[in-house]
């Protein structure tokens, strides 16, 4: 059996981001293979509209950006739009108290932060009368966000509201 093609069909039909353990694991090859494998990958996928990126410790098969942006009605967002504006203010400037929230979005945002947990992109923890408000590491897969500090995800919001 082709282990690249192994590879690349356990990325593609995974519906999270996988770590090379996982895919060892699932594909019975040893880490070292995988590495090698993806390497491979990623370089044959880069030259298509389809790209293998490294989000966080794994992988993951996606539609590049600039093909899903024009194709996105094809596959309508699972997170409505209305609540896009209060994650990307706790995105941008978690952790954050749940009052400032409130203060930039209005009282709405109780409903909102709570449908944003619901859908497990963010979490709230009591902190004295209010709570504090933190994106997840779901938040980051679904986006596509590969690094996990503070700095990397104000980069790539800022560079997303650019355009």
């Amino acid at each position: 059996m082709d282990v690249e093609g192994l590879v690349e069909a356990s990325l593609f039909i995974s519906s999270k981001p996988l770590t090379v353990e996982e895919l060892a694991e699932a594909t019975k090859l040893r880490n070292r293979e995988v590495r090698e494998v993806l390497k491979n990958i990623i370089s044959k996928w880069g030259k298509g509209a389809i790209e293998v990126v490294k989000i966080g410790n794994a992988y993951s098969m996606q539609v590049k950006e600039e093909y899903g942006e024009r194709l996105r009605e094809l596959a309508p967002p699972q997170i409505p739009e209305k609540l896009l504006k209060t994650l990307s203010l706790v995105a941008y400037h978690q952790p954050i108290r749940q009052v400032e929230i409130r203060d930039m979005v209005g009282r709405r945002v109780y409903d909102d932060l709570r449908q944003l947990e619901e859908l497990e992109m963010v979490s709230r923890k009591p902190s004295g009368s209010t709570k504090i408000v933190k994106a997840t590491a779901l938040f980051n897969e679904y986006f596509g966000i590969g690094g996990e500090s503070q700095d990397e995800i104000k980069t790539l919001l800022e560079r997303k509201l650019d355009r």
